[in-house]
């Protein structure tokens, strides 16, 4: 199983990988990350789930690690860095609002994550407490060799001539960093000048700055005194909130708030961060709130459109990111939720490029032949017909303009990509129930349902356990080249909307449905296979349905590109101020592998 982390680690990213866990497997999972970081708290639900895998875990850092995705890599039995990767570690960041009061339990509620990711980097690398607070307090960056010295991976993938050598300069630096003065000296003045960042331009703030005291106090004495500063003077309008938070995450605060808001105002990922302000901010106020955390002046832009135009453009503003984050995540859902049935009894496959592959099929290989002591193993050959089978691209693009911006028009978010992740879903579906209903030449040259392929049942009174029973018998004794007998058995049973309601009667009625007369006689087809109701069929024949073999089976295959089976978003190159154009794209192949693994039923 393989598992990817491109992205900020959030609630929805959390989510993904429970689902996935939840199947019970015990295979091995290969864990890709590339990820600045994110929420330390669903990192730490992803680190849970991961440690409580039943099968082994492997984490190959493919280009970053950073931050709450170090929690991340760190669930992994074994953590392989890709050549020329880094790993970051440091200190939870946060954004926070309200009084001295609540300002302090932010600061708590740091200091509570600050100590839960000290306890698994010490736990997971070896090294003490101590040495792992000031790592995390100097913000520590690793490549490859000085991630696997610092006992955070076990080895680089890269081959003995390919593998840079760590460097006399880094050795000392991994061996000194908790004792050097001058290290200690620049993660103060780091930190204080992060902290002068989050206060706000008041005389009391200044006072403090200038103070000639503070060369003598330490960070957390500034800090304190900075507080006490702000609360001088003022009294609460109302009681401090109980379900006030903090968003500790990878330093990129503004940004990842916006994102997380504006999940949450589409209905994708429901926020429990009541301290997010960027929620009750519309889309034109976040462009503007992207333009000056970054430091540009908006006094410059003389209408709200040539703002939101800028925020779009300017290369500091985070504005396009967040948007294709949050477009991202609902294209997802709504490929997820797009209610199609393919994915669950059609056979998942990985292309590597877009040449025709072909697959050897149900009838590809002759029983193995006895290999007597001593003797060598003999070559044995596969069909010649084997299926082909190769990947095309499907795909299209919507826009989020500036007027939409301006409008707040949370439609963008809500039904644009959506449709285009359901469209793309569909797009899989329509492929793949095409080759059942146009019944299209097999590598043979015959229909692939046809009675010289023993796959095709009929019966006057319809769908009834007879006619199930004759599906289920003509897959049992279907035969590969050789004459060997596969005694395939049924996963599935497909049929049209127009008969779910009889369907459903035949295959989980324990006794025969029917006259009277008939009860209490065992029903030979109950459960026979799972039911599957496709309206796709309906168009094509409403009396018409299919039996496939369990999922896995050589029936129909769709391919993924490298087993991506999700769509993807990008930005279309050349947008324009006028706002960005998004491309969704999906490369899959499908093609039918084998007629035996299949039965068409009809009524005759």
């Amino acid at each position: 199983m393989d598992i990817q982390i491109y992205d900020v680690i959030d609630g929805v990213t959390a989510a993904t990988v429970k689902r996935l866990l939840a199947s019970g497997s015990k295979e091995p999972i290969t864990l890709h990350i590339n990820s600045p970081g994110g929420n330390v708290t669903d990192a730490l639900a992803i680190f849970n789930n991961l440690r409580a895998y039943a099968g082994t875990v492997t984490a190959f850092v493919d280009g970053l690690a950073a931050s709450a995705a170090t929690l991340v890599m760190l669930a992994a039995d074994e953590v392989v860095m890709s050549a020329h990767s880094l790993v970051m570690v440091h200190n939870p960041w946060t954004v926070a609002m309200g009084d001295s009061s609540e300002m302090r339990r932010s600061a708590e509620t740091l200091d509570k994550a600050a100590n839960e990711m000290i306890t698994l980097y010490a736990e997971r690398t070896g090294h003490s407490a101590e040495a792992v607070t000031a790592i995390m307090e100097a913000e520590t960056w690793y490549n490859a060799e000085e991630a696997v010295a610092a006992g955070f991976a076990q080895r680089v993938e890269a081959s003995e001539q390919d593998k840079p050598r760590m460097s006399a300069v880094s050795m000392a630096y991994l061996a000194n960093i908790t004792k050097r003065p001058e290290a200690a000296a620049q993660r103060r003045e780091s930190q204080i000048a992060a902290l002068w960042q989050c206060l706000p331009d008041l005389p009391e703030v200044d006072q403090l700055k200038n103070s000639q005291d503070i060369n003598t106090m330490s960070v957390e004495q500034i800090r304190a005194a900075a507080l006490n500063a702000l609360g001088q003077g003022t009294t609460p309008t109302a009681p401090p909130r109980k379900d006030a938070g903090a968003f500790a995450d990878n330093g990129n605060a503004v940004k990842d708030g916006m994102i997380e808001a504006l999940l949450d105002r589409a209905g994708v990922a429901k926020s429990q961060d009541k301290s997010n302000h960027f929620r009750t901010m519309s889309l034109a106020e976040m462009a503007r709130a992207s333009l000056t955390e970054k430091g540009v002046s908006v006094s410059a832009f003389g209408t709200k459109m040539q703002m939101v135009g800028a925020a779009f453009t300017h290369t500091s503003s985070d504005f396009g990111h967040v948007l294709m984050n949050v477009s991202e995540k609902a294209m997802l859902r709504g490929w997820e939720n797009s209610g199609e049935t393919f994915n669950r009894w059609a056979k998942k496959g990985t292309l590597s490029n877009f040449h025709t592959a072909h697959r050897a099929g149900l009838g590809g290989f002759p029983s193995l032949p006895k290999v007597k002591e001593g003797a060598e193993y003999q070559y044995v050959t596969a069909d010649d017909r084997a299926a082909p089978i190769a990947l095309a691209t499907y795909g299209g693009l919507f826009s989020i303009t500036r007027q939409a911006i301006i409008n707040d028009d949370m439609s963008v978010f809500q039904s644009i990509p959506a449709n285009m992740g359901r469209a793309a879903s569909r797009t899989i579906g329509d492929l793949v129930y095409a080759i059942l209903m146009s019944n299209n030449n097999f590598t043979d040259g015959k229909p692939l349902f046809h009675t010289d392929h023993g796959n095709i049942v009929t019966n006057a009174e319809g769908f009834v356990p007879a006619v199930l029973g004759e599906a289920r018998k003509q897959m049992r004794m279907q035969k590969d080249r050789h004459g060997n007998t596969l005694n395939i058995a049924p996963g599935f049973v497909i049929v049209p909307a127009a008969l779910e309601s009889i369907a459903m009667q035949v295959l989980r009625s324990t006794s025969v449905p029917g006259a009277e007369t008939n009860s209490g006689i065992m029903n030979p087809v109950n459960s026979l296979g799972e039911l599957v109701v496709e309206s796709r069929l309906d168009a094509n024949s409403p009396d018409s349905w299919y039996v496939a073999a369990e999922q896995g089976s050589d029936t129909v295959e769709v391919a993924y590109l490298d087993g991506v089976d999700i769509p993807y978003l990008e930005q279309q190159e050349g947008w324009s101020v006028d706002g960005v154009s998004y491309k969704c794209r999906i490369d899959a192949g499908v093609a039918p592998l084998d007629y035996r693994g299949m039965v068409r039923g009809s009524k005759a």
